[in-house]
């Protein structure tokens, strides 16, 4: 069962996915493995983002990041954290690489990834299971039981049910070229557009599920990473 747990199509090289905790590539049609990028003590892959160079960066269960450019891969060491496990990579507009673990936020740094959240803000959170970026340059967090956080400037607002979510388990955030937010929930899709949130939790008649990854190629065709399917929207 190819479960999918994340989605790239940033880059020249086309889409990636995560299916089984692999790294696949569209080509011509179809999704085809592309082998080399994890090592032995790796563990599963669990997240994918596009930088602007043209990188893939990738993270993996066991804390380690890679960056893959111009075939060269390039190895990030986890923490000294005994929590730095799976988590989520993302490089925002202005360069700067983010990660996400249950255990804190963290930016890189002179080579290191370094915790940004106050013990304090940690707490309050909960668990950041998401993340992405706007054309603003804020960082939205997808949280495990809160809804969704925004980070602009280093000041916190939240969007929850109450703002109208349809639930408040986030598991991916993403902004597409039209300026509208793709947010992917426990059971349902929600698309925050103008201050309006429209929410779906089957499409054609299917039930979403956890939707996992969100994507835009570069034709505009939005990808959709949820449980064992990959959705295509386009307007």
């Amino acid at each position: 069962h190819n479960f999918v747990t994340g989605i790239c199509a940033g880059l020249p090289e086309g889409v990636h996915v995560i299916a089984a905790f692999q790294l696949h590539r569209f080509v011509e049609g179809r999704f085809v493995a592309e082998p080399g990028v994890a090592d032995p003590g790796d563990g599963w892959l669990t997240d994918l983002s596009a930088g602007a160079d043209g990188s893939l960066w990738m993270a993996f269960e066991r804390g380690v990041v890679k960056r893959l450019r111009a075939g060269q891969i390039t190895t990030y060491l986890p923490t000294n954290d005994p929590n730095a496990r799976g988590g989520t990579v993302l490089e925002d507009a202005q360069g700067n690489v983010w990660l996400s673990r249950r255990s804190g936020l963290f930016r890189l740094q002179d080579e290191q990834f370094v915790r940004v959240l106050s013990k304090e803000d940690n707490n309050r959170l909960g668990a950041v299971l998401s993340l992405g970026t706007d054309r603003e340059g804020s960082l939205w967090l997808g949280l495990e039981a809160e809804g969704l956080a925004r980070l602009r400037r280093t000041q916190f607002s939240t969007l929850t049910v109450e703002d109208g979510l349809p639930e408040d388990s986030m598991r991916s955030v993403f902004q597409d070229s039209r300026g509208d937010l793709w947010i992917g929930a426990v059971n349902s899709l929600a698309v925050w557009s103008q201050g309006r949130v429209t929410s779906y939790r089957e499409l054609n008649g299917v039930p979403i599920g956890t939707v996992t990854g969100l994507a835009e190629d570069r034709e505009g065709v939005v990808w959709i990473g949820a449980a064992g399917q990959i959705l295509k929207f386009k307007e």
